[in-house]
Formats: structure tokens, sequence, C-alpha cells
């Protein structure tokens, strides 16, 4: 394909899933069809079957946007020299993910993780995403068991899911109903927890 042509065809793709971010904040995800997606992406009949065959489709491409930013701010993380102080790490990653939880598509993630418990296509994206974030965790974990942030008999894995139910999944609900948290507040209370 020449590389015009796949600038192209790349661009009206996003261009797609940005109008799908809108609409679905907008409608809600059940009660968007893909003729609301259509029409909200401006495109003609039929065109949007040419970058997705379905709803499910749209919504998986969304959601592994989304989690790509959180998993590509732990990995950096991971790889940086001199590697961040633990609670540096978690203050990155919460930045990230309340810079996704703000404007007017935030909700949207709330709509996926239930589909992600009915359709089996979207929960597998979900889950395969989920998991290797929370391995990025207990490498993080892992890290602060070495530098003395937490125990030496903690257990990693263990501890990488719940780091990755906080920091991930319960600070974006916590921005998202109650709105008045911040990143750094957030994770002084998390590390303060984890001392206590």
């Amino acid at each position: 394909m020449p590389r015009l042509r796949e600038e192209t065809y790349a661009a009206r793709r996003q261009h797609i899933l940005d109008s799908a971010r809108t609409c679905f904040s907008r409608r809600g995800f059940h009660a968007a069809s893909m003729m609301d997606l259509q029409e909200e992406a401006g495109v003609s009949a039929g065109a949007i079957y040419v970058y997705f065959p379905g709803k499910a489709d749209i919504v998986n491409a969304i959601t592994e946007a989304n989690l790509a930013q959180t998993e590509a701010a732990l990995t950096a993380i991971l790889a940086a020299d001199p590697a961040p102080s633990f609670h540096d790490a978690l203050l990155q990653v919460v930045t990230v993910v309340d810079k996704i939880a703000k404007g007017p598509t935030a909700g949207i993630a709330f709509d996926v993780w239930g589909e992600a418990a009915r359709d089996p296509q979207v929960g597998k994206v979900v889950k395969q995403r989920f998991a290797a974030i929370r391995g990025l965790f207990a490498d993080v974990a892992a890290r602060a068991v070495k530098t003395g942030d937490l125990p030496k008999r903690t257990d990693t894995k263990a501890a990488g899911a719940a780091l990755f139910a906080q920091v991930v999944l319960g600070y974006y609900t916590l921005r998202l109903t109650s709105g008045d948290v911040r990143p750094k507040a957030y994770v002084d209370g998390i590390v303060s927890m984890l001392k206590a």
C-alpha cells in the first residue's frame, strides 16, 4: 500500500474513532448504532464498515488506545535510568489516567468495562490489556521491594494487581464520579497507606 494511502486510511480510521468516542459519550454504548456512529463521523453509508466490521471492533480499538497509554507509561517508568521513586512512578501513571479521565468522552470506559463482562470479543481485549498492565505493575512492585518502599515479604504479583486496581481503576472511577481528586494527593494517600 503506498504511503499516502496508508496515511489517509489511518487518518480516516482515527477520525471515526474520535467521532465514536463523542457519540458513545453522548448516547451511551448500547444506544449508539452503527448509523449513529457513521453520521457522527460524517462518512457515507456503509463507509464505516471499511474500517470497522462492527461496533465491538470500534470499542476494542478505543479500549486498546486508552489502555496502551497506561501500558506505555509503565514501560517507560520501568526502562528509566535512573528509575523514579515508587511514589513518582505511581504519580506518573495516575497523571496519564487523569488525562484519560478528563474531557467529554471520559466515561466511555465504564461502558467498555461493563460490555467486557457481556461480550467475549470486547472481554478478550480488556482482559489481555488488563493482564499486561497488572504484570507491569508487578514489576514496579518488585522494584519497590528492592528499594525498601514495599516490605520484602510482598507478593509482587498480588501487589501488581492491587496497584492496578487502585492506580488505574480506582483513580479513574473516583475522578469521574467525584471530580475532586487530584493525582498527587491520591498517590500520597496510597503510599501513606502502604507505609502504615
